[in-house]
């Protein structure tokens, strides 16, 4: 099985026409960007992987509404400042026209909801396991668990850090931990495990710290 892609984030959303733009292979190629685009929208998170890795984690992509993070409500600094200064007196007078904008931001958002498809820029990106992303990260931990080694069923919890090069380092199990047994194995696999796709921020490798259930059954 194999990983949708999901939570994206755009750092800039376009209203290009998608159908103006011209056919260029698994995309299409947009005049008012001068960038290829590509179409997201019946794609898995392993082609998505490899080809933000091969664009340097910098590309423009056409996917569905259900593909995209929560985009939160974007307020102006100096509203904020204003409006924190006049809560200090006891009076919010941004109150209704506060409320009246969140109504439009989810009218918007309802709206957008409706669409095909949503096209924009993305660049920050979470670290994937190489190869079919989280359905395969489950296979190799399944493949190389020895559960033999203990008579523990159940969930261990482990924390590990993935870093700038996409190894995994701090390897450790967290929580209540029923079986040390069952714990010292979830950690030794976790250990075997190849050097991930390094999440990015701004273009750039950046640490990221994920915690993953390990099941004995």
């Amino acid at each position: 099985m194999v990983s949708d892609i999901k939570n994206i984030q755009l750092k800039f959303s376009c209203k290009v026409n998608w159908e103006t733009m011209s056919p260029d292979g698994n995309g299409r190629f947009c005049s008012h960007c001068q960038k290829k685009v590509y179409d997201f929208t019946d794609s898995r998170a392993a082609e998505f992987a490899q080809i933000m890795a091969a664009n340097n984690y910098n590309i423009c992509g056409r996917f569905t509404p259900q593909q995209l993070a929560p985009q939160p409500i974007q307020i102006p600094v100096w509203k904020r400042w204003i409006s924190a200064a006049i809560v200090l007196l006891g009076i919010n007078l941004f109150g209704h026209k506060a409320e009246a904008q969140k109504s439009k931001g989810d009218t918007a958002k309802t709206e957008n909801n409706t669409q095909d498809a949503v096209f924009g820029g993305v660049s920050d990106t979470d670290p994937i396991y190489p190869s079919g992303g989280q359905e395969k990260f489950k296979e190799f931990i399944a493949q190389h668990l020895n559960k033999t080694k203990t008579p523990f069923k159940g969930r261990i919890m482990v924390t590990f850090l993935v870093e700038k090069d996409g190894a995994l380092t701090k390897i450790q199990a967290i929580g209540r931990i029923p079986d040390s047994s069952a714990a010292n194995e979830a950690v030794r696999v976790l250990r075997l495990s190849p050097k991930w796709i390094p999440g990015k921020r701004y273009g750039k490798p950046i640490k990221v710290q994920y915690t993953v259930p390990v099941f004995f059954d």
